[in-house]
């Protein structure tokens, strides 16, 4: 298991771990989607672009925790986490997770999709100005 596997584990589980202490959040179970990328920005960029990407979707960041590099948010129906991990060659992992209380996976996939194209996005308009 690599060193971005292992990160991404506990993340995740953590992630999990805190759906499943909240569950007055969902009537049902929750739908579950999960996407990646790796953009040419650093963890301290990603964590920005993180910020930026949620609230354009209209969340609320709730935490930011920059030693570890993972943003958490939440909008109406969803709760979402963004990690940075380092990557080869000056590159970031960027790894998303959407649980959605709509209790439909197509609509946490929606979002999860959506917010990994924005984090591109940014990642590109970035890069196009010269700048990591």
């Amino acid at each position: 298991m690599t060193h971005h596997d292992r990160n991404w584990t506990f993340t995740l589980l953590c992630f999990a771990a805190s759906l499943l202490l909240s569950p007055c959040c969902f009537a049902q179970v929750p739908g579950f989607a999960r996407s990646e990328g790796r953009f040419a920005v650093n963890t301290e960029r990603c964590l920005d672009q993180a910020s930026v990407a949620f609230k354009s979707r209209g969340f609320t960041v709730t935490d930011v925790f920059a030693e570890t590099h993972v943003v958490f948010a939440k909008s109406d129906i969803n709760v979402a986490a963004i990690t940075c991990n380092e990557a080869p060659g000056g590159t970031t992992w960027v790894n998303i997770v959407v649980a959605s209380s709509s209790g439909d996976n197509t609509v946490a996939l929606a979002e999860a999709q959506v917010l990994i194209d924005q984090m591109e996005r940014l990642a590109r308009e970035r890069r196009g100005r010269g700048r990591m």
